[in-house]
């Protein structure tokens, strides 16, 4: 990841921008959410543009999408809003994750001297998503244990979202393969 080119940083800071116009948009329409809540997700959507700022747009745009999509269900009350806004945001990370396991691995082969290999990076990609799920609801489990929370909503939510997680890392990865073989194969692409 080099220099980022003067009109991604234009398209990033674009949408950044227009993410946290959003937040304050649902704001007014939704009078129910929280003012602090919402400042948070501001922050939340800025702390994310900093830390993926030199990241390729494939993975810095889903990223913020999906920072807009989970504060959404806490804060403007999606997730009981819309049956199955919680199923969406999981599946939406495991796409999101996919993406990071993706570039972290061919990151990692360039490193180290290596060939980008398609078939390790897109097994990352899975093997990333799937872990990721099964780390957050192990996060979600703890913290029903520990600080008596009711943030999982019994086994089959629990396996519901981990399933979902799983299914957009193989969306990534199905989406990644239709790419290469439409390229012939290309072995090294800018972005992803």
């Amino acid at each position: 990841m080099g220099e980022v080119p003067a009109g991604e940083r234009k398209q990033k800071a674009v949408i950044s921008v227009v993410a946290m116009v959003l937040m304050i948009v649902f704001r007014i329409g939704e009078p129910a959410a929280e003012t602090m809540d919402v400042i948070g997700m501001i922050l939340a959507v800025a702390a994310v543009s900093v830390v993926l700022y030199r990241f390729p747009m494939t993975i810095y745009l889903p990223a913020i999408v999906f920072v807009v999509l989970a504060g959404a269900g806490s804060i403007y009350l999606m997730y009981s809003k819309l049956p199955g806004w919680d199923r969406f945001v999981h599946y939406f990370s495991g796409v999101v994750l996919g993406a990071i396991g993706y570039t972290a691995m061919g990151g990692l082969l360039r490193w180290r001297g290596l060939p980008e290999d398609q078939v390790i990076m897109l097994l990352s990609a899975f093997v990333f998503a799937g872990m990721c799920a099964g780390a957050w609801e192990i996060g979600e489990f703890s913290a029903d244990q520990f600080f008596h929370m009711d943030v999982q909503h019994g086994n089959t939510d629990t396996m519901g979202d981990i399933v979902c997680g799983f299914l957009g890392g193989m969306t990534f990865c199905a989406a990644r393969l239709v790419r290469i073989w439409k390229g012939h194969g290309k072995q090294s692409e800018e972005g992803i």
